[in-house]
C-alpha cells in the first residue's frame, strides 16, 4: 500500500506522505545518524503495536510514518543541550521539551499548513484533545498530533499539554511507549542500554500511570514473542550486543547478497547477521561486507545449515517471484542488521 494514496476522511487532496517522510528522514540521517536509527526503530515497533492492537491499515501505516519522524524537532534543539552528558538543569529541560511542539510545527508546514498559520493549527489540535475530541479527521492531523503528543503520559505528567488518560490520542500513546522502550534499550552517552527484561519490568510497573494499560500489555506480549527485539539473545554462540542493533534500508536483493543503505558500516570484510521477518517467519542470514560506497554497503550472504533453501522459500512465499538470481526491485522496506 502506498502511503501517498491515503486521503483524509474529508476527502481533501491526497498528500504524498511517503515522499515527504523520505525527505525528512534523509534530513534526520544527514544531521544525526543515531537519531535517524532511533526514529526508524520507534516507527517499526509502533506500527507493529498498532497492528497487534487491531487498528486499521491506514492507521498502522500512519503510525509508522509518525514514529519515523517523531523526533524531528530535536534537530532544532541546540547541540549543547541535545548532546549533553549528564542531567539537564531546569532551563535545559524546558528547551528539550520543546522538541515535540517544534517537530509537530515542522511537519504541519511540510504537509501543507502555511507557516503563518502553523501555531494556530497546533493550538487547535491541543484544544481538540483537551475537549475530549481526540479523533483526528485526516492523515496530516493524525501524524502531526502523534508527534505533538508522543511524550504525554496517562497521569497528566507528560508534555507539552499535560493531557490525561482518554484525552491522549491512541496513536500518541503507542508512540510514547515505543519511544520509551527503544530509548531504554539503546546505549546513550551517559549510560549503557538496559536489557530486555529490565525494560519490560519498568514498563509494566508504570502501566495505567505513565502508559496506556492495553498498549503495555500488547507490547509485553509482542516483545516476548518476536525475536527481533530480544537483542540480548545468543545466536550461534555469538552474543548480540543490544546496542549494536540498527536498521538499514534494503535495495536490490538476490539469493547471494543485497545492498543496504546505511552509514554504520566502516570496513570491507566485516561480518553481520541480517534478520528478515514477515508474516511471523524469521530467518537470520550471516553475511560479510563486500563493498562500501557513499550511500551504503553491498553484502554477500554466508548460507549455512540449509539457510539458502529456507531463504529462497522465504522470499518467494512472502515477497513474490524469484528467478533464482536477482530480484530487480526492493522487496524489504527495511532490513534489521546486527553489526
Amino acid at each position: 500500500m502506498k502511503l501517498s494514496s491515503l486521503k483524509s476522511k474529508k476527502g481533501t487532496p491526497k498528500v504524498k506522505i511517503d515522499s515527504i517522510a523520505d525527505s525528512i528522514l534523509g534530513l534526520i540521517r544527514e544531521k544525526d545518524s543515531s537519531l535517524f536509527e532511533h526514529n526508524i526503530r520507534v516507527g517499526d515497533l509502533a506500527s507493529a503495536l498498532a497492528e497487534a492492537l487491531g487498528m486499521d491499515e491506514k492507521t498502522v501505516f500512519l503510525t509508522k510514518i509518525a514514529g519515523k519522524m517523531h523526533d524531528i524537532g530535536k534537530l532544532s534543539v541546540p547541540e549543547s543541550v541535545l548532546y549533553k552528558r549528564g542531567s539537564y538543569v531546569d532551563v535545559e529541560m524546558d528547551i528539550m521539551k520543546r522538541h515535540s511542539v517544534l517537530g509537530a510545527r515542522y511537519l504541519a508546514v511540510a504537509f501543507g499548513i502555511p507557516s503563518a498559520h502553523a501555531d494556530g493549527y497546533i493550538d487547535g489540535l491541543i484544544a481538540r484533545c483537551r475537549e475530549g475530541n481526540k479523533e483526528m479527521p485526516g492523515s496530516r492531523d493524525m501524524i502531526v498530533s502523534g508527534v505533538l503528543f508522543h511524550h504525554e503520559k496517562i497521569d497528566g505528567s507528560g508534555y507539552p499539554s499535560g493531557l490525561k488518560g482518554a484525552k491522549i490520542p491512541l496513536m500518541a500513546t503507542i508512540l510514547c511507549l515505543a519511544d520509551y522502550y527503544i530509548a531504554m534499550r539503546e546505549k546513550r552517552a551517559y549510560r549503557d542500554g538496559y536489557d530486555n527484561s529490565t525494560v519490560l519490568e519498568l514498563v509494566t510497573s508504570n502501566r495505567n500511570r505513565l502508559f496506556n494499560t492495553p498498549v503495555v500489555d500488547k507490547l509485553c506480549e509482542f516483545i516476548r514473542a518476536d525475536r527481533r527485539y530480544k537483542l540480548d539473545a545468543s545466536v550461534e554462540g555469538k552474543t548480540r550486543d543490544a546496542q549494536r542493533f540498527f536498521l538499514g534500508r534494503a535495495g536490490n536483493i538476490s539469493l547471494s547478497g543485497m545492498y543496504i543503505k546505511t552509514g554504520r558500516i566502516t570496513g570491507v570484510g566485516q561480518e553481520l547477521v541480517i534478520n528478515f521477518a514477515a508474516d511471523g517467519s524469521i530467518v537470520d542470514i550471516p553475511a560479510i561486507v563486500s563493498r562500501i560506497d557513499k550511500d551504503g554497503i553491498g553484502v554477500k550472504f554466508i548460507h549455512e545449515n540449509g539457510t539458502k533453501v529456507f531463504f529462497e522459500n522465504f522470499i518467494m512465499n512472502n515477497y513474490g517471484e524469484c528467478d533464482g538470481k536477482h530480484l530487480v526491485h526492493s522487496l524489504f522496506e527495511e532490513a534489521a542488521i546486527y553489526e
